[in-house]
């Protein structure tokens, strides 16, 4: 695939950290939960919540806040929420990648020089 022009890689720079900026206010699915104590009646939780919670309260750290705001949360949508926000974070993260090729190939972009050199 040919390297795109310097117009089209400004555009597609400004997209990519406009995605980057909002990924945690972006969301697929939502759900009400009113059985924690501490949630109003009808109060929802999206899925990027809801992933933050689970890597955070089961999988990295043990939170113990995320792990109660998840009490009431089935463990399929906790992965579902999980699998969607990796799948997010994928996109993203080859979508930058491929603008670094294209920077560089284009003279934008120089790699950075090795500390011993």
């Amino acid at each position: 695939m040919p390297p795109r022009s310097r117009g089209n890689l400004k555009v597609t720079l400004k997209a990519l950290k406009d995605a980057w900026q909002s990924f945690d206010k972006s969301y697929r699915w939502s759900m009400a939960v009113s059985k924690e104590p501490s949630f109003t009646a009808g109060q929802w939780r999206n899925d990027r919540q809801i992933a933050r919670d689970f890597m955070y309260g089961e999988l990295a750290h043990a939170d113990a806040g995320a792990r109660r705001r998840l009490r009431h949360i089935s463990a399929e949508d906790r992965l579902l929420a999980a699998v969607v926000w990796v799948a997010d974070a994928t996109r993203l993260t080859l979508a930058t990648k491929h603008l670094i090729i294209d920077l560089t190939d284009a003279g934008a972009l120089a790699a950075r020089p090795h500390a011993d050199t």
